[in-house]
């Protein structure tokens, strides 16, 4: 069996993040719509990503 088949599709989140910031766009929620393409270009970052990326934050020991 190819690894890919063994992923989940994660596609999907891509879509909804994209809907929901039409919605901000449409709704005069533009800091929201701005937040929603950072969001967005981490989502594809990490979809497209064969390994796990690190830890955005750090735990304090």
């Amino acid at each position: 069996m190819n690894p890919d088949q063994l992923r989940p599709n994660k596609d999907w989140i891509l879509e909804v993040l994209s809907d929901i910031r039409e919605f901000a766009q449409e709704n005069d929620l533009p800091v929201l719509a701005k937040q929603l393409n950072a969001v967005a270009t981490i989502a594809e970052s990490e979809i497209s990503s064969e390994s796990a990326p690190p830890n955005l934050v750090r735990s304090q020991e």
